[in-house]
């Protein structure tokens, strides 16, 4: 059996002698070396600061020169435009905008009940027609106002004719807009027919509406026939054998309670025998 060793020390142990026990020397006392701090940057002398000092009177020289040379070259300019607005007559534009006497006499003229000369918005303001208006109406205006240049009369003749024009294109707008609204309406009425009188179709009938369309139903125009509004059918162009058909279920239609109380007031203003 092996002997153990024991791992209790055997008397006191000399920690005088250990080598833990020697003192750091100085150096190893020490903590890392520090970097030694960077050198101030050198101060100009008197030479570099009077020399930087030239310079920058010189570049001040130049830019105040530069400057000078711009401010002139303005001056100029303005003077140039100023001699051109007193040489160059003012546009027609602008002498009718400062002569309202003449646009409202052209006005007059034009409005006056017993003229019976009209620009015609239709045409151009350069049509034989509006031409002969425009001259008709710088003869009347030299007469009232005989001061005013031909060309501003002739200036504010135009320019009345562009607002008659204006407003005329403005109107012919709100009336295509109404005739497409009524032309949707209509179309969505016919389209509600033809899907009515498809649900009451009998056997041996689906051939001949084959040859229906949207198209082929009657118009429904809203009217007032004594006092009272109605709708005012109108067929369209088809065959006789479609418009007996479309008779047949357009009767049908009316022996139905449900689509008689649905459209009871579209029924009820019929004036016209659907065929």
């Amino acid at each position: 059996m092996s002997r153990k060793r024991s791992l209790y020390f055997c008397g006191k142990p000399n920690w005088k002698n250990s080598p833990a026990a020697t003192p750091r020397s100085q150096e190893s006392l020490e903590p890392f070396p520090r970097a030694s701090p960077a050198p101030f940057a050198e101060m100009p002398g008197p030479k570099a600061v009077k020399d930087l000092s030239r310079k920058l009177d010189a570049f001040m020289d130049t830019v105040n020169k530069r400057l000078d040379r711009m401010e002139s070259m303005l001056c100029e300019v303005r003077e140039e435009l100023r001699v051109a607005r007193v040489k160059e007559p003012a546009s027609k534009k602008l002498k009718r905008a400062g002569n309202c006497s003449a646009s409202e006499a052209v006005r007059r003229l034009h409005n006056g009940e017993n003229n019976t000369h009209r620009y015609d918005p239709k045409t151009s303001v350069s049509s034989p027609h509006n031409q002969g208006v425009t001259t008709h109406l710088m003869r009347e205006v030299s007469l009232v106002l005989p001061d005013v240049e031909p060309e501003v009369t002739m200036a504010s003749c135009k320019t009345y004719f562009e607002t008659i024009r204006k407003s005329y294109r403005m109107d012919q707008d709100l009336q295509k807009k109404e005739e497409s609204r009524i032309a949707a309406r209509m179309r969505q009425r016919k389209r509600r027919l033809y899907n009515a009188r498809a649900g009451v179709l009998q056997t041996g009938e689906e051939a001949l509406w084959g040859t229906a369309t949207v198209d082929l139903m009657s118009e429904e125009e809203d009217s007032i026939v004594d006092g009272r509004p109605v709708w005012v059918v109108r067929p369209p162009p088809r065959s006789a054998e479609l418009s007996t058909l479309c008779g047949v279920l357009q009767q049908r239609l009316d022996t139905d309670q449900k689509y008689v109380l649905t459209h009871r007031q579209r029924l009820a203003s019929l004036e016209a025998i659907d065929h």
